[in-house]
């Protein structure tokens, strides 16, 4: 059994390593984005999900409504 620990490592992690991107209305409707690697941070089980998006909001992770730019080599 997966546990919300078990992601600590994401919202410990610096501010600017992970975004939030808002996908609609709620929170239900965000995806968690690492800017430097291009790549979402999938949690299967919805209900770990929005425990790890609430930490990461009450840190202060940036709450986008579109992906960021990136560098493009």
């Amino acid at each position: 059994m997966t546990t919300i620990e078990e992601f600590r490592d994401i919202w410990d992690a610096p501010l600017e390593r992970y975004v939030l991107i808002r996908l609609g209305n709620s929170r239900e409707q965000m995806i968690i984005f690492d800017p430097e690697s291009r790549m979402a941070q999938i949690i299967e089980d919805d209900e770990l999900a929005l425990k790890v998006i609430d930490k990461m909001i009450e840190r202060g992770f940036a709450i986008l409504d579109h992906i960021p730019e990136g560098n493009r080599e």
